[in-house]
């Protein structure tokens, strides 16, 4: 009888080189949420399964993994799917491969069907296990870096961004390529409930309140919000927050006050941060910006 396992303790616990070394974290503030990014040239899995969902992406090389009694091969640009309680193992094709990998939990998933269809007898399902869709991918590697601790490479966003990314991109993998999906609901037009969502994000944007916070409050769910921000702003919210965030941070580069200090009253972890996002907005480095004015 296979026994149920982290993916850490699934890799700790199978043979492999001690130069492939991948590295893993949890996100309390998504449900503990657990992730991985690795490389393996050699490393094979041993027969295993989780009690949570197993999706990730193919960076590098191919993938080939056992599931459900076949043999899959995920390429680069492509994802690998495994669901709760299936057994499957791993390992890497010619030239290894590089992947990431999240593992969200079955209350996760079956809450983003609710979110989506307004119903609680919705439970996703997956008929394959190796998925096409570049649009999610990049939406995946956004998120994935964006969650990644500092220290191993990856600069990390605020809670809310973090939140928003993995609302929408669990969303769309449900409506897209689950079996239980269906066509969500049609979208109206929600100017009131957006502008009420602007307003507490200017009025909290050091510190934002959480996604599901924030959707309670304006009667919406969580992907609905983001879907009427889409449609009534052309940005999803946490978008959206960080080029009110930069603009704030030019009319205070402007009154003179310190980059650090401005960053982290707009709600920028660092004057880094700051520097990183401004730079994609404006062009320039808040620095250079503030010598030209």
């Amino acid at each position: 009888m296979s026994t149920i396992v982290t993916q850490e303790t699934a890799y700790l616990e199978s043979a492999g080189p001690k130069s492939e070394v991948a590295n893993f974290w949890r996100l309390p503030t998504l449900g503990n949420l657990e992730c991985l990014k690795a490389a393996f040239e050699q490393h094979r899995y041993a027969p295993h399964i989780h009690d949570t969902y197993a999706i990730g992406v193919i960076e590098r090389g191919l993938e080939r993994f056992t599931y459900r009694g076949q043999k899959n091969t995920a390429g680069a640009g492509t994802f690998a799917v495994v669901e709760p309680g299936e057994l499957h193992d791993g390992e890497p094709g010619e030239g290894g491969y590089q992947y990431k990998m999240a593992y969200p939990s079955q209350l996760t998933m079956n809450t983003i069907c609710r979110d989506l269809w307004d119903r609680d007898d919705v439970r996703p399902h997956f008929r394959d296990a190796v998925v096409d869709d570049r649009e999610l991918y990049r939406m995946f590697v956004c998120f994935h870096d964006g969650a990644a601790p500092n220290d191993i490479g990856c600069p990390a966003v605020d809670p809310f961004t973090s939140d928003s990314r993995h609302v929408e991109l669990f969303s769309l993998m449900v409506a897209r390529h689950g079996d239980a999906s269906r066509p969500y609901r049609p979208l109206r037009r929600e100017t009131g409930p957006v502008t009420q969502a602007c307003r507490i994000l200017l009025e909290q944007m050091a510190e934002p309140p959480g996604l599901e916070a924030v959707a309670e409050t304006v009667g919406l769910s969580r992907f609905r919000l983001i879907r009427a921000f889409r449609r009534e702003l052309g940005l999803p919210p946490q978008a959206w927050l960080q080029s009110q965030r930069v603009a704030q941070a030019k009319q205070l580069i402007a009154g003179g006050k310190g980059l650090a200090e401005i960053a982290a009253s707009v709600g920028f972890s660092d004057q880094p941060h700051l520097t990183r996002v401004f730079k994609s907005h404006i062009g320039v480095t808040p620095a250079v910006y503030r010598a030209g004015l």
